[in-house]
């Protein structure tokens, strides 16, 4: 299984910060993923939720700040929300998710990732399937990444939007959905997943990555596959 740090290694330092990813990479993991957000200024950055409230001291809409407003909060220890183009540079020479965390950004950011000569390196991923397909559509190439709430009982959303990956949460993931998503030659990967106990499932039904905030818990379970 392929071990993938959830926004950074998001159990240790803050999530979606330089330090996180920083601390994912030292921790040997596969993939690093983040999330992907716009400031009113078209910066992209990393950014779970749409408001700075919850990761730093300041509050607010991320799309109402300018990027120079967003850099002067502190994400925690000290930390400045990161702009994608640090984090692609941060990890060249790994592998990083990009989870688009909202519609509209698509070609801002093929575009630093091209610039960053990192698209094999990038997976994209989202719950706007949409995207998905505008990613397809502007690259063929491309990885991407459906992710979903729940196993449903067909594959067409990633049929439809082409996809390479599904992720699905830990809370809905069946031995069954794994075999019908490797039957239709698409991996899966599976979030956010801490426990151990669920680690050691997961390994045992075949899944191809696992999304943790402690991705060093994965190491003890995985197999190589």
């Amino acid at each position: 299984m392929l071990r993938i740090g959830h926004r950074g290694a998001a159990g240790h330092p803050p999530e979606n910060t330089l330090l996180s990813i920083q601390k994912a990479i030292t921790l040997g993991v596969d993939i690093v993923e983040v999330d992907v957000r716009r400031t009113r200024d078209g910066e992209l950055v990393l950014l779970h939720d749409q408001r700075v409230n919850r990761t730093t001291n300041g509050s607010g809409r991320i799309g109402d700040l300018s990027f120079e407003e967003a850099r002067r909060l502190d994400a925690g220890s000290g930390q400045a929300i990161p702009s994608l183009r640090e984090a692609l540079e941060l990890v060249r020479g790994s592998q990083l998710m990009v989870e688009l965390k909202e519609p509209g950004i698509v070609p801002e950011v093929m575009n630093l990732i091209e610039d960053c000569h990192s698209n094999q390196a990038v997976i994209l991923a989202s719950f706007y399937h949409p995207a998905l397909i505008e990613v397809r559509r502007l690259q063929s190439t491309a990885r991407t990444l459906a992710l979903i709430d729940c196993a449903p009982m067909n594959l067409d959303f990633a049929k439809n939007a082409e996809v390479t990956h599904v992720g699905v949460s830990i809370g809905s993931v069946t031995e069954e959905f794994v075999s019908n998503v490797h039957r239709a030659n698409y991996q899966v990967f599976v979030y956010t997943v801490n426990d151990e106990r669920d680690i050691r499932r997961l390994s045992e039904i075949s899944v191809d990555g696992i999304i943790s905030d402690y991705p060093e818990r994965i190491s003890a379970h995985s197999t190589v596959r």
